[in-house]
């Protein structure tokens, strides 16, 4: 249920699986660009939550055959899920995934900032008990920009804490039930690999030929510091993931500092997608509160 509606901020107090799909629509952030649903960042497509972003101008056709006859659908294009981030303790159950419960969820959005605010407390399959904070933007005055912070607390237990940052470009245009039956594959991968520090994927349109490119820069900080981490690296088809572990001891921070770039082929003066958003993602100034919103 909406808790606090004042001013300039949206609340919603409460985990309510039925209503997530009305939540990540009305607590989406955009920028007249690029659009991101407030889907949560551990999340993918699963009948609860829906992760979208989509590109203004980005549309793609595909045909069906439906009773004989070849019909044709355009869509504005479900593009890469740049939010893709976990948390779990070393052999426990990711969030997100089963094994893992919500005991306590609160969301906000800050319209006046343009900020979406999630503090969740959830329990894993061993009985461990996480605190996560998280705040992310996608930026007006540069839109090619946009970000996740998660701050987590191991609550009540000591160890691994292990973290992962992925890009996923096998999303699908599933949203909508009645129109599952057709099809809902628009992205065909292109690239994707690591760059340094950066994780970066670029994918095309099948029909349209629209190139997408995202990459982002994850960093990990204990008391203020970033941390020298060693991280599995994963890259599959249309999919490029990182993989890092900390030590931690209860009640102690770690933030997790996602920052990302976006572009296409449709954007002026540039000669690769690809190539532009790992630049721009090696490149951009930090912290996450120094960075530009608006």
């Amino acid at each position: 249920m909406i808790s606090d509606i004042h001013g300039w901020l949206w609340a919603y107090d409460g985990w309510e699986p039925e209503l997530e799909g009305e939540r990540e629509a009305l607590c989406g952030l955009g920028n007249g660009y690029v659009a991101t649903r407030a889907a949560a960042p551990e999340a993918t497509a699963d009948g609860t939550h829906y992760p979208g972003t989509y590109f203004a101008g980005v549309y793609n056709r595909v045909q069906d055959e439906v009773s004989g006859r070849v019909v044709e659908n355009e869509s504005l294009v479900n593009a890469p899920n740049w939010l893709l981030t976990s948390f779990r303790a070393e052999g426990g159950s990711w969030l997100g995934q089963e094994g893992t419960e919500i005991l306590d969820h609160h969301q906000e959005l800050d319209m006046y900032r343009g900020v979406l605010v999630r503090r969740t407390r959830f329990r894993d399959n061993e009985g461990r008990v996480f605190q996560l904070a998280q705040r992310r933007f996608v930026s007006m005055r540069d839109p090619h920009l946009a970000a996740l912070e998660s701050t987590v607390v191991a609550e009540n237990w000591d160890g691994l804490l292990q973290i992962r940052s992925a890009i996923d470009g096998t999303v699908r245009n599933d949203g909508v039930a009645r129109y599952r039956a057709l099809g809902t594959a628009h992205l065909t991968p292109v690239a994707g690999g690591t760059d340094g520090e950066v994780i970066w994927l670029e994918v095309e349109t099948n029909q349209s030929r629209v190139r997408i490119a995202a990459a982002a820069r994850t960093r990990v900080f204990r008391d203020g510091r970033p941390l020298e981490l060693d991280c599995e690296r994963i890259e599959r088809d249309g999919f490029v993931e990182q993989l890092f572990s900390v030590d931690v001891v209860r009640g102690q921070e770690i933030i997790v500092e996602k920052i990302v770039a976006l572009f296409t082929s449709k954007d002026p003066a540039i000669t690769e997608p690809g190539l532009e958003a790992r630049d721009w993602a090696s490149n951009v100034a930090g912290p996450f509160d120094e960075l530009p919103r608006r």
